[in-house]
């Protein structure tokens, strides 16, 4: 059932015109995939919100197949004023990725860096939505600009490929998925 709600919950959404390496149609639509594939993915859930890291990882791929080089970022995202924690949870993300940091996973937030100064983000709006901002909960993904008209912060812990598929196989093997 949340599937379907958070389905229906972008249907109709209006996008802004971006001229970027991906255009809004193209993102919409890896939005789609990424909805699609976390569905069938038994790994961490069946929804997109709250599995931001395996639903970059499922279409990775196919955003590459656009944008080259593109890559998975990990950090966290802040709607409203950035807390005062901040820095000791990039911190935190920082030390797990390199296996120095406590056995307890951080918080933390996965998307795709896919250059130009762009991202593409298609779980953190609904995550967003979800912490209680409502702005977001008629956005299906967000993206720099739609970061900026909504007062969203993305700050960068990891970003190299070898750290994040580090940080994965850590949280994977801590969730006992494959």
């Amino acid at each position: 059932m949340t599937l379907i709600a958070e389905d229906q919950r972008h249907a109709g959404s209006e996008l802004p015109v971006s001229v970027r390496s991906l255009d809004d149609e193209k993102k919409r639509a890896l939005y789609q995939t990424a909805f699609h594939r976390t569905v069938n993915h038994s790994g961490w859930g069946n929804r997109l919100t709250g599995n931001c890291l395996p639903a970059c990882q499922l279409i990775l791929d196919d955003v590459k197949s656009h944008c080259k080089d593109a890559h998975i970022v990990i950090g966290q995202i802040y709607a409203g004023s950035k807390p005062e924690t901040a820095s000791k949870e990039i911190s935190r993300i920082q030390a797990f990725a390199a296996g120095k940091g406590p056995c307890q996973t951080p918080s933390f937030h996965a998307w795709i860096d896919i250059g130009d100064d762009d991202f593409l983000d298609i779980v953190g709006a609904s995550w967003l939505a979800d912490q209680g901002f409502i702005k977001f909960n008629s956005i299906d993904f967000l993206d720099a600009a739609r970061a900026r008209e909504n007062g969203a912060e993305y700050v960068s812990a990891i970003q190299d490929p070898t750290s994040v598929g580090a940080f994965y196989n850590l949280i994977t093997a801590s969730k006992g998925n494959k």
